[in-house]
């Protein structure tokens, strides 16, 4: 296997008793013991061929010489059988019960596929004996004697890693493009020999909340321990970076096609429709010939997108403003000459080298400035110093992004800035603007890179928030045939974007799309995404599991996905917290809270045992909500109601610290500061108030069952929240009073630990950096976000996309058994790169 390490395996009733109880989660009594009889002898072979069978199947495609396929298809046919004989005897006693743990033959295979799929973090690529009809074959079967996808084609580990599980000398890999150095390794104080978990614990101790700590966060321990080995000795690599553009002219994809003419105006994005107010209202050739006048709720002035362009920059929002590279129309970049992109950010090769952005600009020592020239086209290569993860961006069509920006309704809307007349930056209050914000931080990064190849993740960018805000009244956005149903719309969007990648690049095939990234920002998240996608890593604000609410619970129709057919949603969660991720909502960067350190008012200060401040119900004559956090809400107000319902009645266990109250307070923020505890209920969907709390100082207390806050699959909450069942509801202020003051001062200095990770500060600095190229005098919300140090919610997705590459595939407590996945971009034998293999 070109020089890698096959170390032996410890098969031992011991070890394999613990991989079982990893499986199930506990302790079984007694040890599971595979040698005490033939069924479990078989059930503990069950272990073993198949993780290396998967590994053959996404190895095989990579390899170029008849040789090396040769060597790989031997054992992967061996290993296939032994797998096939195994299943067949366990599924005939499939229905029988392992004794004495009360549990089935079957359930047992379960429990040790969901281990291997969790720890492997790339989805669902090993099935027990029975698995949901929307995994079995063609969707139509429970049974699954032979563990294959839903085409009944053999899965395959595709994501470039390696998975040794050995027993004595073992090479530690980490999170760089190659095998780590062990020398490197020493030099950063890490420990370069056999590193099981066990040594792991020790080198990095849990505190006594069971959390690891790593950069102020307290992390749940596997990944603060992989955070603080392999994490903190990545090292910069060089990454080649091409840009392959026709000559003076436009830019191509994989395919030799022609990409976005990023140096037109789309002129139809506007709308006809009256039923609201708003620039869009207008006929689009009327708009462009100056024949109407605008609406003071216009985006931005006619001259903007009329061809005069504005004396400043622009008055529009568009993504990153363009780069400085060219002009933009209300949300669509028209770049100018040699420059590329949705942002105008990718130079050709006749852009000034000078002129690039930051995170394109080349090693000069290996900078290459010959020119391929031919009639057609010209390319220049440079090699760049970066770190992993390394993310490419998709550069789609208009009608995913730019078009949707360009027709949005009202100027707030799917953005987190708009400019007045003066050309200053107004921040907006739409919590989805965080899409937008991470969106631009990405484009921006040092992390981004436009070769394909070396990347480690493809973010796929299509603007739901934009594209649900403007469904019901844009004539190219029919609802006819979705009956209504924005949610259906919005999974026909994605469908289309994820056919366009598949059709027009080499990337999503390669892992069946596991290695990319879509941002499901909308009320609902990801519950209405396409069957096609599920197996990518989906960013959401609403981590509903679906344990509790298997259906769609908002009061809105057309955002119901219920209704929405199985043969195109298939039966997926809306939320896996194995291979997803909940991200903060936008919050409007606030100078006065900065300047009163909310997030810092000490403990003495907190007069306020708990607040909530939010709709009610109809009670209190509020708008009506999703049945799920109306019921909630409802019974929080019954029992602690500090303002008088309809009926003129308080709640019944109504105290002068504690507020839970409808009526907007021009003081919120204020109010949050004085708060020791603040709920964090749900709304139509998700709400914003898990980011109201951390951001003012307030230990959240989160009341909504099989929720998943953002990062609270990676993040220990144990440190700085807490959980209260529904059904607690009536027990909540006991529950709350009962916890020390020593525990709540902890709780408390964690929150100002992370309360920056819960902020978009990168993308508040970008914007900062445009402002100071206008401007003399900088605003004070540039300054006092500039003075911010923590890591921010870029940081915190880097550090989790990047912990990913490195996550220990077995975690279990053996000195003798360790795992680790890495990432390999380097040859280990000629013809063979990026390839993932199974050694055993």
């Amino acid at each position: 296997m070109g020089g890698i390490a096959r170390p032996l395996l410890n098969l031992s009733a011991l070890n394999i008793g613990k991989m079982m109880n990893d499986a199930f989660g506990y302790k079984l009594q007694p040890p599971f013991n595979p040698y005490v009889k033939d069924t479990s002898f078989i059930q503990g072979c069950y272990l073993l061929p198949y993780v290396g069978l998967v590994g053959y199947v996404g190895t095989n495609p990579n390899l170029n010489s008849r040789a090396s396929k040769k060597l790989v298809v031997g054992p992967l046919a061996v290993e296939a059988g032994q797998d096939a004989v195994i299943r067949t005897l366990l599924y005939q006693r499939k229905d029988e019960l392992v004794e004495p743990y009360n549990m089935t033959i079957s359930e047992f295979t379960n429990r040790i596929s969901k281990l291997r799929n969790r720890l492997a973090s790339t989805g669902v690529k090993d099935e027990g004996l029975t698995v949901p009809e929307n995994l079995g074959a063609e969707n139509e079967t429970t049974n699954n004697i032979i563990s294959a996808d839903v085409n009944s084609l053999g899965y395959a580990r595709t994501q470039s890693s390696i998975d040794l599980f050995g027993t004595e000398k073992t090479q530690v890999l980490c999170s760089d493009n190659d095998v780590l150095d062990l020398e490197a390794c020493e030099h950063e104080h890490f420990v370069a020999s056999s590193v099981s978990p066990t040594d792991l614990n020790a080198q990095f101790p849990v505190d006594t909340h069971g959390s690891v700590i790593f950069r102020g966060a307290p992390w749940k321990p596997d990944i603060g321990s992989w955070l603080l080995s392999c994490g903190s000795v990545s090292s910069a690599i060089d990454v080649e970076e091409v840009s392959l553009f026709r000559a003076f002219k436009l830019p191509l994809v994989s395919d030799g096609s022609l990409a976005a003419d990023w140096t037109t105006v789309d002129e139809d994005v506007f709308t006809t429709n009256s039923s609201k107010h708003g620039w869009c209202n207008v006929d689009p050739e009327d708009a462009y010939s100056l024949k109407v006048k605008f609406n003071e709720e216009c985006a931005c002035r006619h001259d903007c997108y009329a061809g005069k362009f504005c004396e400043l920059p622009t008055l529009c929002s568009c993504v990153n403003q363009c780069s400085g590279k060219g002009h933009c129309h209300s949300g669509s970049c028209e770049c100018d000459s040699d420059w590329y992109g949705i942002d105008c950010s990718i130079p050709s090769a006749l852009s000034p080298m000078r002129e690039w952005p930051t995170w394109l600009q080349p090693k000069t020592d290996k900078f290459s400035d010959k020119l391929q020239l031919n009639s057609d086209s010209m390319s220049i290569k440079v090699v760049i110093e970066k770190k992993r993860p390394l993310i490419y961006v998709y550069d789609l069509p208009p009608e995913f992004n730019s078009h949707l920006l360009e027709g949005r309704h009202l100027k707030y809307e799917c953005v987190n800035r708009v400019y007045n007349e003066d050309n200053r930056t107004l921040w907006t209050r739409h919590l989805y603007g965080s899409q937008m914000a991470l969106y631009e931080s990405i484009l921006a990064s040092p992390h981004r890179t436009l070769n394909g190849e070396e990347a480690d993740y493809f973010y796929v960018p299509v603007l739901d928030s934009c594209l649900i805000s403007r469904a019901d009244d844009s004539p190219q956005l029919s609802l006819r045939k979705h009956r209504g149903l924005r949610s259906s719309l919005t999974l026909d969007y994605y469908k289309k974007a994820s056919d366009h990648i598949i059709d027009r690049y080499p990337y999503w095939n390669r892992s069946l799309g596991r290695d990319h990234i879509w941002f499901f920002s909308w009320d609902e998240g990801a519950c209405y995404a396409p069957k096609e996608i599920w197996n990518s890593m989906m960013l959401v604000h609403w981590g509903n599991t679906n344990s509790k609410h298997k259906h769609s619970t908002t009061a809105y129709f057309p955002d119901n996905w219920s209704f929405i057919s199985p043969h195109r949603r298939g039966n997926h969660p809306c939320f896996d917290p194995e291979k997803d991720l909940v991200l903060p909502a936008w919050k409007k960067p606030d100078p006065g809270a900065l300047f009163f350190k909310f997030w810092d008012r000490p403990r003495k200060e907190r007069t306020i045992l708990f607040y909530f401040n939010g709709n009610l119900g109809s009670a209190y004559g509020g708008r009506p909500q999703k049945r799920y956090s109306i019921g909630i809400r409802q019974k929080l107000a019954e029992e602690f109601g500090s303002t008088p319902n309809l009926e003129g009645k308080l709640g019944r266990q109504h105290m002068n610290n504690v507020i839970v109250t409808p009526v907007r307070s021009l003081q919120y923020h204020e109010e949050l500061a004085k708060s020791v505890f603040c709920g964090v209920l749900p709304g139509d969907g998700w709400s914003g108030r898990m980011e109201d709390s951390i951001l003012n100082g307030c230990i959240p207390v989160i009341i909504q069952d099989g929720i998943f806050l953002p990062y609270e699959n990676v993040l220990n909450y144990n440190n700085f929240a807490v959980r209260i069942q529904e059904d607690e509801i009536p027990n909540l202020i006991q529950i709350l009073q009962r916890i020390n003051e020593t525990e709540v001062d902890f709780m408390l200095a964690n929150v100002q630990k992370i309360w920056q990770r819960f902020l978009y500060r990168d993308s508040i600095l970008l914007e900062a950096q445009r402002q100071k190229k206008i401007f003399v005098k900088e605003e004070d919300w540039a300054i006092d976000y500039s003075k911010l140090e923590q890591d921010d919610a870029l940081s915190t997705f880097i550090q989790i996309t990047g912990n990913s590459l490195t996550t220990p595939m077995l975690l279990l407590s053996s000195d003798s058994v360790t795992g680790y996945t890495v990432k390999l971009n380097r040859q280990i034998w000629p013809g063979q790169k990026n390839i993932e293999a199974i050694v055993l």
